[in-house]
């Protein structure tokens, strides 16, 4: 979750009094420290969570936040076994009809967030993007964008360990010579730079036109 995310509250659409301006899409008012949902839910609340259920949670989700968001909230839903397919028919069916194509663009073999939002900000690019790709004599990369260019994404949780920074590199080595380009993005990179992300992909992949193939 973005360090910069504010917790979001949902209240019944009857809930006048707790209006306030600006109002976007109707039922959303922002305040500095939290965003209020006015609508009506679908399933009954959590009370000992103090939560609403998790698919509406998660079409909320999908109305009020930036595509790339809501794409990696819910692959991490489907990837984490939290949800089927059964479900995003019924999500589908509660949500805008102009926010439906997000479902389309869900990878549930992503592993992490940042993976996922890198991914969204390739494809959108017009990119053709592999996700969780076998490469030979190597093992899975997050990323294959072509047949060459490896983007790989760090966390901070999974990344940032001495041991784990010493297998990136020898990994990276290794993709060297193999043949691959390799653009290791990290967390910050993944959720506020895709303009970044974006160009060093593209340079990475006209420094692989016609070369030779991987081996």
């Amino acid at each position: 979750m973005p360090a910069d995310a504010v917790p979001h509250v949902w209240l019944r659409r009857n809930a006048s009094r707790l209006r306030r301006p600006p109002v976007q899409r109707g039922m959303i008012a922002e305040e500095h420290d939290h965003v209020r949902h006015w609508s009506d839910l679908h399933a009954a609340i959590d009370r000992p969570r103090g939560a609403v259920a998790l698919l509406d949670a998660l079409a909320q989700v999908i109305d009020c936040q930036p595509v790339h968001i809501a794409i990696a909230v819910l692959d991490s839903a489907l990837h984490t076994g939290r949800i089927d397919n059964g479900d995003l028919g019924t999500i589908e069916s509660w949500i805008a009809r102009d926010r439906r194509s997000i479902l389309q663009h869900l990878d549930p073999a992503a592993q992490s967030g940042t993976e996922s939002i890198v991914r969204t900000v390739l494809r959108r690019a017009g990119l053709e993007v592999r996700t969780q790709a076998a490469f030979p004599g190597v093992g899975i990369v997050d990323l294959l964008v072509g047949g060459r260019v490896v983007v790989e994404v760090d966390s901070d949780q999974w990344h940032a360990k001495p041991e784990q920074q010493r297998r990136d590199y020898t990994r990276d080595l290794e993709l060297t010579a193999r043949g691959a380009i390799v653009v290791r993005v990290n967390y910050l990179q993944a959720l506020y730079d895709h303009d970044g992300i974006l160009r060093a992909v593209l340079a990475a992949l006209a420094t692989a036109r016609g070369e030779g193939a991987l081996y």
